[in-house]
């Protein structure tokens, strides 16, 4: 064993209360300070040179392949200087320690001068650390006994490349194996701490609720969340005769003050970071802290459900939901992950996240993926135990590396899942931004993980089985990949993917992005384009001698029909446009009532989209519809409530994507930058339709030089193309088309 003696510099005493918080565990003290922001400097104004806090001239020795660091905290009083050592173990010993999870953050947090930073001392030298974890040693740290804790920071040499790559695949062993995971979300702050308090208070009524769904104790873990939200969702008068009281209390005690603190706290930078979502889902026990105030992460991250469910009549705007969102995410993720998961749904939710390093969007997540299952989700035909162990075991391609690249991870990553799915399921997770920048870090078929704010998910077909593709062949079976050279450059090499597919239209027209929000006259706009558009070419499409002069309520409804499948990417299923006429003239309910408050929420929704004077032709034909139909049905006109509903189907598809119209006539959702000329195809094997731009049509800073090669744009809806329409053609005609 080698033991490091590391010591932090004194810190000086403040006379900061920090009122009501509780001290670290087992600490003995009675009270404690806030952080001073010059503990751990040198007493002296002498400059110091900063220093790696490992240096391979001081003899560090190498560790071993199932090696990891512990920091051994020694126990001090407030004021004394903080000393601990660095412990080398297996990472099968038995050994109690605590992980630290929090944000790095830059080396300092205000513009201090250099002797004024936090330093960790190694024998005669000093090192540099963030004000994050030095804030943090002074709260964990105890007053009568050691505490080992392991810290990234400090327990990995973070210069050195070879050992972060043989480290980082044992942080999910090493949160699994920790006693407990301690959070750190600051220092101390009265506004984030009083946030905390009520969520504190939310705990106890928690706590009641889990433990009256405890009492059946056969529930899997779905049935048990589920019934543990559905208790959380009921008024206080049914909670109380259950016995479990609290909430009535809590709800008067939340003004709007109260709220945007809490707000404030779930805005804090580690509930959207991309490593916590291992460490929180890994770990046994987690605790938050903000300086010596310490929370369960249990009341965190249910209290985000309980919030959602009581303001959702007043709920900001997203961005000020993003943490709030992904903590209610990552907590239901917690809850009900089993024994892994597959890959690309973990990139895909992980897409959502902050982190410093790019390709710490895969390497983050390998300790919680299972590689017996395909990028679908459902075990590979090969795979007899998709649970079994050796599933855990990270493939050669995936091991992290940090000498490679951020666009070398991605593509390796996408090459491998290609391979193994044997499917181009994968393509499907390729999405780039209306000004598609990612043309230019990795090749269009590579899908970029970092994009936060454009984040989005596949549009899988709603109902289908997972191992069910639009097209299958007998005929070409394989994808397959290539490097060829770029003509523009005879030393670079393109990385190209070959797919097999038949072309089903050219888009004629495409809109603008819908807002994510749905809001503002640019979604009327849209889609009063498209409808007067489509109205105009239906009446030009009758012959010189029978012109097409009227626009009867069937054209109407059959344009809708149109507009909710592509708009919600077909999350529902709509009878023919002469059924529905027939059921809402009659009066009667259609075999799916889902789609009778599709049409009614929509026709609601659209009309109340922000007015224009005069009012457009299709606006005045919706509302010819929506008066002539409720003459025979009277529940036609849409509440509020239905129309929320359709929003949000609508929001959830359509967001961020645009509304297209191929020369073939057919209706789709595809990518915000979609344009004019692109070419939609159905490719084998394809989960949806793709869109591809030719090498050719992409502007100078976009080509690779491989003229008659195509450019994946993203994949999309098309209605009526998606339940095997062309099947018969892929297997038949299917042509080879060559992705860069």
């Amino acid at each position: 064993m080698t033991t490091f003696t590391a010591t932090l510099r004194p810190q000086e005493a403040t006379t900061q209360d920090v009122g009501s918080e509780t001290p670290p565990p087992d600490s003995g003290a009675d009270s404690q300070s806030a952080p001073s922001r010059t503990a751990g400097l040198p007493r002296d104004d002498t400059p110091i040179e900063p220093q790696p806090l490992f240096c391979a001239k001081q003899g560090k020795p190498e560790l071993g392949k199932e090696q990891f660091r512990i920091l051994r905290v020694h126990p001090a009083r407030e004021g004394d200087e903080v000393r601990a050592d660095l412990v080398e173990y297996n990472i099968n010993d038995e050994v109690d320690f605590e992980a630290v999870s929090y944000t790095w953050g830059p080396p300092s947090d205000d513009p201090v001068s250099l002797n004024q930073e936090p330093y960790i001392k190694i024998g005669d030298r000093h090192h540099r650390i963030t004000w994050s974890v030095r804030h943090a040693l002074d709260v964990f740290r105890l007053t009568n006994d050691t505490r080992n804790l392991w810290i990234d920071q400090i327990c990995i040499d973070q210069t050195d490349d070879e050992e972060k790559s043989a480290q980082v695949p044992l942080m999910g062993q090493i949160f699994r194996r920790a006693t407990g995971t301690l959070i750190w979300l600051g220092p101390h702050d009265d506004h984030l701490i009083a946030a905390a308090a009520n969520i504190k208070l939310f705990g106890n009524l928690r706590r009641q609720i889990v433990a009256v769904v405890d009492l059946n104790p056969s529930l899997s873990k779905a049935r048990r969340l589920s019934a543990v939200l559905d208790l959380l969702r009921r008024t206080s008068e049914e909670q109380e005769k259950h016995e479990i009281t609290g909430q009535r209390s809590l709800l008067s005690k939340l003004d709007g003050a109260e709220i945007a603190q809490i707000l404030d706290l779930y805005s804090n930078p580690w509930f959207v970071r991309t490593w916590p979502l291992q460490e929180v889902v890994l770990s046994k026990n987690k605790t938050a802290y903000i300086g010596h105030f310490s929370i369960d992460y249990e009341d965190l991250g249910l209290f985000t459900s309980w919030y959602i469910q009581h303001y959702h009549k007043s709920l900001p705007s997203a961005r000020r939901l993003r943490g709030l969102r992904i903590v209610r995410y990552v907590y239901r993720f917690a809850v009900m992950y089993g024994k892994g998961i597959d890959l690309c749904s973990l990139l895909s939710i992980i897409r959502r996240f902050d982190v410093k390093e790019p390709k710490d969007k895969v390497f983050a997540l390998l300790a919680m993926v299972n590689f017996g299952l395909r990028s679908d989700g459902s075990p590979y035909p090969d795979v007899k135990d998709s649970y079994h162990p050796r599933h855990r075991v990270v493939p050669a391609p995936l091991r992290p590396d940090y000498s490679k690249s951020d666009a070398e991870v991605f593509l390796e990553t996408a090459k491998y899942q290609l391979n193994r799915d044997k499917s181009v399921h994968f393509l499907a997770f390729v999405r780039h931004p209306p000004s598609p920048t990612a043309f230019l870090r990795t090749p269009s078929w590579v899908p970029w993980w970092n994009d936060p704010d454009e984040a989005q998910d596949p549009l899988w077909r709603p109902g289908d089985d997972d191992d069910e593709h639009l097209a299958d062949s007998t005929v070409h079976t394989d994808v397959s990949f290539d490097e060829r050279l770029s003509l523009f450059d005879p030393q670079t090499y393109v990385q190209t993917c070959m797919v097999w597919g038949v072309e089903i239209g050219r888009v004629k027209r495409a809109s603008l992005p819908f807002p994510s929000s749905l809001r503002g006259t640019r979604t009327r706009n849209i889609i009063g384009s498209e409808i007067e558009t489509r109205m105009k070419e239906q009446k030009e499409s009758g012959s010189s001698l029978s012109p097409k002069t009227t626009w009867e309520i069937s054209d109407t409804l059959a344009l809708i029909e149109e507009l909710i499948m592509a708009l919600t990417a077909g999350s529902t299923t709509v009878p023919g446009p002469s059924q529905l006429v027939t059921n809402i003239r009659k009066g009667e309910q259609a075999a799916d009532g889902l789609v009778q408050r599709q049409m009614r929420g929509f026709v609601g929704w659209i009309s109340k989209l922000p007015d224009q004077d005069p009012k457009p032709e299709y606006l005045r034909a919706l509302l010819k519809l929506q008066s002539q139909v409720q003459a025979d049905d009277p529940g036609f006109l849409a509440d509020d409530e239905t129309i929320r509903a359709v929003m949000s189907r609508v929001r959830n598809s359509a967001g961020n994507r645009c509304l297209f119209r191929t020369d073939t006539g057919m209706l789709g959702l595809g990518p915000a930058c979609t344009r004019v000329g692109d070419v939609v195809v159905v490719l084998r094997t394809g989960p949806v339709p793709f869109v591809l731009r030719a090498e050719e049509d992409c502007g100078s800073e976009y080509q690779v030089g491989l003229p008659g090669t195509q450019h994946l744009v993203g994949n999309c809806y098309v209605y009526r193309a998606m339940d095997g329409e062309f099947a018969e053609k892929v297997e038949k005609e299917a042509l080879q088309f060559t992705l860069v």
